[in-house]
């Protein structure tokens, strides 16, 4: 069920790593700031940067102007001031200059946010190199976007909600925050409920890493339904493992669950609805396996186009077609 990914971090990230290589600019001492982790390696994989183009920055902001004003200077300012206090001892102010240059381009709220996403990361042991390279990122996105990032990673790691590794809890808060463009709120409140359903021993118990996978899936069909994905997904649910209706296993269940939400809002209800009609004696009168089968065709006919973008589903589903036209 778990789904397999590539992650990789943007391109433009890489900045920090090439300045550095160029000027020399790290030392390993740091200056008025939390024990430092270890120092950065050099000898990582570095990829070419954008930095120097000067194309206007995506924004992920629905519903609001294309065109933002922006307080330019006073960013530049608060950047180049902070690099300059609490960056490492080596660093040269040439680099410091170019680095604030960057984060000036994501408009008001843009040197805070390099600040502060900086700031935890360091804390929490990322090295510098890392930690600046996921600020000057979060730089250019929008304060939404970033608490996302930070509600996910603190539960998922700083807390005892899921407790993952770091690396897994820094994947999943960072694909959580950047794969949603819209609905941010309601998709956070959905993932929190689905991680809190999917570990509760009298819920669905399953082990933390397929949780939070699972509910990071979930949670892209948030914007999609009205009121979040959350409780269809848990009436659903409650309905198939139901022995007097369905009884199907724990992973069955969530298999007809991801193939069923994928289809959008009204998709549970024509489940429902065609699983009830195809048993019936006054309806089609089919065994329990022939009605799943109707109903799940139904469900993929709730909505027209591509289906909404669940990606755990996507093979299930593929072999749901070949057995059977729509």
């Amino acid at each position: 069920m778990k789904s397999q990914r590539s992650w990789d971090w943007p391109g433009p990230l890489f900045l920090v790593s090439l300045l550095a290589i160029l000027f020399g600019a790290f030392g390993t001492e740091r200056v008025n700031a939390a024990p430092s982790p270890p120092p950065p390696s050099w000898e990582e994989d570095v990829k070419p940067s954008k930095i120097e183009s000067e194309e206007p920055l995506q924004f992920i902001a629905l519903g609001k102007p294309a065109v933002r004003l922006c307080s330019s200077t006073k960013e530049y300012i608060e950047a180049l001031e902070f690099l300059r206090k609490y960056g490492t001892a080596g660093m040269r102010d040439e680099v410091a200059r170019q680095l604030a240059d960057y984060v000036s381009r994501g408009c008001d709220g843009a040197a805070r946010r390099f600040r502060e996403t900086y700031a935890l990361l360091a804390k929490m042991g990322v090295s510098h190199v890392r930690s600046l390279e996921m600020g000057m990122d979060f730089a250019s996105q929008t304060d939404e976007v970033q608490k996302n990032f930070f509600e996910i990673l603190k539960q998922s790691y700083l807390t005892e909600f899921l407790n993952y590794d770091f690396e897994l809890a820094l994947k999943i808060a960072y694909e959580f925050s950047r794969d949603l463009p819209a609905n941010h709120v309601r998709a956070r409140n959905d993932f929190v409920a689905l991680v809190r359903f999917c570990l509760d021993p009298k819920e669905i118990s399953i082990p933390l890493n397929i949780c939070g996978l699972m509910a990071l899936e979930l949670v892209r069909l948030s914007p999609h339904f009205p009121d979040g994905v959350f409780k269809p997904f848990q009436e659903l649910y409650a309905m198939l493992r139901d022995g007097e209706t369905f009884g199907l296993s724990l992973r069955d269940s969530l298999e007809v669950v991801m193939r069923v939400l994928k289809y959008g809002p009204r998709a549970p209800a024509n489940f429902r609805q065609g699983y009830e009609y195809a048993v019936s004696g006054k309806g089609l009168n089919y065994p329990p396996h022939e009605g799943l089968k109707f109903a799940l065709k139904m469900a993929r006919r709730s909505a027209t186009g591509t289906p909404l973008p669940l990606v755990m589903s996507q093979r299930s589903e593929e072999k749901q077609n070949l057995s059977g036209s729509q």
